[in-house]
C-alpha cells in the first residue's frame, strides 16, 4: 500500500478480466504515445509535419491499431494522405461526410482520436504556411489547399478566418424552422412547410424531416466543393490574398439560391408537370425563369442534385451574368455537358473526387465512342440549342457525347484546354457562342479529333492500376471496350463486387479472366463482343442469376456452346451476329421463356429463316 492510500482503492490486477487487462494494455500504449507527443511539442510553439513526417506518423499510428484490433482506425491512418491522380480532382471539405470520424468509446480509441488529431494538426501548419506563396502565383490552387488546411484542421485560425463562413457550412447541424407566412405559387399554407436558411441556401421544404436535413447539409456541402472547381468564375481576384492577410475583404455575395424539397413524386409532378413535358422522367429540375430548383426525396437523387445546383449556382452565384437564357443561341451542350461532368463527384469516406474513369457517365461514353463510333459532325454538335436537343430523337447519344467531350476538357487535354473551355462556357452563358473554336485542342480535323478522343476514353494499364478494393465494391457499371489490360488486372475485376454491366468488348480478354462471373450477384448486362473468349464463357454467364443481357457478338460460339442457356429465365436480350450458330439454336431461343430480343445477323441462319422464326414466334418480333 501507498502512504497516500491510493493503491487500498484498486482491485488486484490478478482479479481483472482479460479484457480489461487487454484494455488497460492498449491505454498504456496510446497514453505513451500522447507523452510522447507532448514531450516532442513543447519543443516548439507550433509543432508541423512535413507530408513525409505525416505520412511516417499516419504508418505509426496505422501499425499501432493493427496490434490493437482497431481495424477501422488503421484503414482511416493508412488512407488518409491522398495520392494525386491524372484523370481526377480530389476535393476536400473541412470535416468529411459530416463529422464522420469518431473518436471511438473505449479510451483506446479516444486516445487515438487524440493523438490522430494532433498529428492532422501538425500537417495544417506545415500546409498553411504555404498559402500566402501559393495565393500570389495561383489563387484557385491556393483556394483549394486552404480547404485542405481546414480538412486536416476544421480549427486553424488563419484558415478558418479565410474561410469565413463557408467553413461551418458543411458540417453544421441544419435547423428546420415552420413556414409562417403562405407560399402562393405553390398553394402551400402557413405552418404546412419547413424552411431552412443556411449561407448560400434557403430551402423550402414538404419532405420529411431526416430527408430534409440531409438535402440541407448536402446543398453546402455542393456549394463548397463547386466553389473550389470553379473558383475562377466567382471570386474577385486577389480576394483571398486579402483574407489571408487578415484584412476582412468579404467574398463576393449573392443572394441565397432557392431550393423547394417536395414531399413526394405526385406532388413534384403536380407542381411542375404542367410546366415541363418532360418532367415526369426526372427527380430534379432547376428553373432558370423562377431561379428555383425543385427535388423530392427519391434513390439516387445525389447526382441530380449536382447536376441541377451546377446550372443555378453558375445562373446566379458566379460573376458571369447571363444576357438570356443559355442556350437559346447555341451551345447547349456545353451547359448539359459541365452538369453531368459534376454528377461525378463522388464522396469517398474522407475525401471528394471529381471526374475519373471510373465516373458513370464516362462509361456510357465510352461506349459509344469507342464502341459504337459516335462522333456527331462538330460544328452542328456545338451550334445546337435548347429547342433544337429537346426534339432531336438522338437527344440521349447527345447528351452522353457531351458528358465524354467535357471530361476530356476538363482533364485529359491540360490545363490550356480546361481554361479555353471554361472560357467558351462563359461564353456561352452571355450568348456568344465560339465553342466550335475547341475542336482545334482535340485534333487538327474532324477524323483526328475523333481518333484522339477515343483514344482518350480508352482505359489504360497505368489508369487501372491497382484500384483499391473499397471503391471497386462501389462501382456498378465498368466499360472496358478495347482495353489492353495485364492478366492480373483482368483477373482482379472480381472485386467489383456490385457490378450491373460488364462490357469488355473488342479487348484482350481471355476466358480464365472472366470465370469470377458466374458468382455476380448483381450483374445484368455482359457484353465480351469481339474478343478471342471461347463457349466456356457461356457457362460461366449462365450461373449467373440475374443476367438479363448477354452480347456473344463477333466471338466463336456454336450452337452446342450455348446449350448452358437452355431454359434461362432471366436472359432478355441475347447477340448473336457474327457468330457460328446455325438452324439448331432456334429451339434453344424458344426454351427461354423471358427472351424477346435476338439478332443472328451475319450467323448461319439466313434473313428469310429467321423471318419465319419471328412469324411463329411472335415475341421475337422487333
Amino acid at each position: 500500500m501507498s502512504q497516500n492510500g491510493v493503491m487500498s482503492t484498486l482491485p488486484s490486477l490478478t482479479r481483472l478480466p482479460l479484457l480489461c487487462l487487454r484494455s488497460l494494455f492498449a491505454s498504456a500504449v496510446w497514453f505513451a504515445l500522447i507523452a510522447m507527443a507532448c514531450v516532442q511539442s513543447s519543443v516548439g510553439q507550433e509543432p508541423k509535419f512535413s507530408r513525409e513526417q505525416f505520412a511516417a506518423e499516419l504508418s505509426r499510428l496505422a501499425a499501432i491499431c493493427e496490434r490493437l484490433g482497431l481495424s477501422e482506425r488503421k484503414i482511416i491512418c493508412e488512407d488518409w494522405l491522398v495520392p494525386a491522380a491524372d484523370d481526377r480532382e480530389i476535393l476536400y471539405l473541412p470535416e468529411p461526410g459530416g463529422l464522420w470520424i469518431q473518436p471511438g468509446p473505449t479510451l483506446a480509441t479516444k486516445s487515438w482520436g487524440r493523438h490522430f488529431s494532433s498529428a492532422k494538426r501538425a500537417y495544417a501548419v506545415k500546409l498553411a504556411e504555404q498559402l500566402p506563396e501559393i495565393a500570389k502565383q495561383d489563387e484557385q490552387a491556393a483556394y483549394r489547399l486552404l480547404w485542405r488546411v481546414l480538412r486536416n484542421d476544421p480549427e486553424h485560425e488563419i484558415a478558418l478566418r479565410a474561410a469565413g463562413t463557408m467553413a461551418k457550412g458543411p458540417i453544421v447541424r441544419p435547423r428546420l424552422t415552420q413556414g409562417r407566412v403562405p407560399v402562393q405559387d405553390f398553394g402551400w399554407e402557413a405552418r404546412t412547410y419547413s424552411r431552412v436558411d443556411s449561407p448560400h441556401f434557403t430551402l423550402l421544404t414538404r419532405a420529411d424531416a431526416k430527408s430534409s436535413r440531409r438535402i440541407a447539409q448536402q446543398l453546402e456541402q455542393f456549394y463548397v466543393l463547386w466553389s473550389q472547381v470553379f473558383y475562377p468564375l466567382w471570386a474577385t481576384p486577389g480576394i483571398l490574398q486579402s483574407r489571408l492577410e487578415g484584412k476582412g475583404t468579404p467574398w463576393p455575395r449573392h443572394e441565397r439560391s432557392r431550393v423547394v424539397l417536395l414531399k413526394d413524386r405526385s406532388e413534384y409532378l403536380r407542381i411542375l408537370g404542367v410546366a415541363e413535358d418532360n418532367i415526369g422522367v426526372s427527380v430534379g429540375y432547376y428553373a432558370p425563369d423562377a431561379k428555383m430548383s425543385f427535388f423530392y426525396p427519391a434513390e439516387n437523387l445525389e447526382a441530380t442534385l449536382f447536376h441541377e445546383l451546377t446550372h443555378q449556382l453558375l445562373m446566379e452565384a458566379s460573376s458571369i451574368r447571363p444576357t438570356e437564357l443559355p442556350g437559346k443561341s447555341g451551345g447547349i451542350w456545353m451547359l448539359e455537358g459541365i452538369a453531368l461532368y459534376m454528377e461525378s463527384l463522388r464522396e469517398r469516406h474522407h475525401y471528394w473526387t471529381l471526374g475519373g474513369w471510373d465516373a458513370a457517365r464516362g462509361q456510357t461514353a465510352r461506349y459509344r465512342a469507342v464502341r459504337d463510333g459516335y462522333w456527331p459532325e462538330w460544328d452542328e454538335f456545338t451550334s445546337a440549342g435548347l429547342e433544337t436537343w429537346k426534339t432531336d430523337p438522338d437527344i440521349t447519344r447527345l447528351y452522353t457525347h457531351a458528358a465524354g467531350v467535357t471530361a476530356a476538357f476538363m482533364h485529359h487535354l491540360g490545363e490550356d484546354a480546361k481554361q479555353d473551355y471554361l472560357k467558351q462556357l462563359v461564353g456561352i452563358y452571355q450568348g456568344q457562342n465560339n465553342s466550335s473554336e475547341l475542336l482545334s485542342r482535340l485534333g487538327k480535323d474532324q477524323h483526328t479529333a475523333k481518333k484522339q478522343y477515343q483514344d482518350l476514353l480508352i482505359l489504360s494499364q497505368t489508369q487501372m492500376g491497382d484500384y483499391p478494393t473499397a471503391e471497386a465494391a462501389q462501382t456498378q457499371d465498368l466499360v472496358l471496350t478495347a482495353s489492353q489490360l495485364a492478366p492480373e488486372q483482368w483477373k482482379a475485376l472480381n472485386r467489383f463486387t456490385k457490378l450491373e454491366w460488364l462490357d469488355v468488348s473488342f479487348s484482350n480478354v481471355q476466358t480464365k479472366d472472366l470465370q469470377w462471373v458466374a458468382g455476380a450477384k448483381s450483374l445484368k448486362r455482359l457484353s465480351v463482343e469481339g474478343t478471342a473468349v471461347s463457349g466456356e464463357v457461356v457457362s460461366f454467364a449462365s450461373k449467373i442469376a440475374g443476367l438479363e443481357e448477354l452480347d456473344l457478338s463477333g466471338c466463336a460460339i456454336g450452337d452446342d456452346d450455348l446449350q448452358p442457356l437452355k431454359g434461362n429465365r432471366s436472359l432478355q436480350t441475347l447477340w448473336l451476329t457474327q457468330t457460328r450458330v446455325t438452324l439448331a439454336t432456334l429451339a434453344l431461343l424458344k426454351s427461354m421463356p423471358n427472351l424477346t430480343t435476338v439478332d443472328v445477323s451475319g450467323s448461319a441462319i439466313s434473313n428469310e429463316q429467321w423471318l419465319e422464326f419471328v412469324q411463329a414466334n411472335p415475341r421475337f418480333a422487333p
